[in-house]
């Protein structure tokens, strides 16, 4: 499972660091719709790329690489939602998305007891198809029914997560 993790974690790392050295031919050629915008969230990705190697890497500040992935979730998810994007693009989102859920869950549960039972897991599963489905309707553009299922999966996903925790 570990060797899982550190797969997806370096792959997020890798797409996110790639992202931030495109920043700049992409800003010069005029696709970015706000240069502002742009640069921070690449800059943001390169953060969050740090996060989630370096830290669980070297054993200090371990913590950091699930928030990393968690914020890669929310990131992404974000820009899903708010932009139309072509089908491709898409399935890069969702496919960061499962692998940054992965992630977070995984180093997450590094951090305390957990249990895991049939329905815990139907929640983290059901959760992240939601998302999953919310981010492969790209194309449609932001709707509000795309937010409420976006808001329902990662609802799904938390509640299963927190089930999943040993009291």
């Amino acid at each position: 499972m570990n060797t899982l993790l550190w797969i997806a974690q370096w792959a997020i790392a890798i797409s996110l660091l790639v992202s931030f050295l495109a920043m700049p031919s992409l800003i010069r050629r005029g696709v970015a719709r706000n240069n502002a915008t742009a640069v921070l969230m690449s800059c943001f990705g390169l953060a969050c790329s740090i996060g989630l190697v370096v830290p669980w890497w070297t054993g200090r500040a371990m913590p950091v690489t699930p928030v990393a992935a968690s914020l890669v979730v929310l990131s992404s998810l974000a820009d899903g939602l708010t932009n139309r994007m072509p089908t491709g693009d898409a399935f890069y989102l969702v496919l960061l998305v499962v692998m940054s859920v992965a992630a977070a869950l995984g180093r997450f549960r590094s951090f305390g007891r957990w249990h895991t039972s049939f329905g815990d897991w139907f929640f983290v599963v059901g959760g992240t198809l939601l998302l999953v489905v919310c981010l492969l309707g790209a194309p449609a553009g932001p709707t509000k029914n795309r937010w409420i299922q976006a808001g329902g999966g990662l609802a799904g996903i938390l509640g299963g997560a927190l089930g999943m925790l040993e009291s």
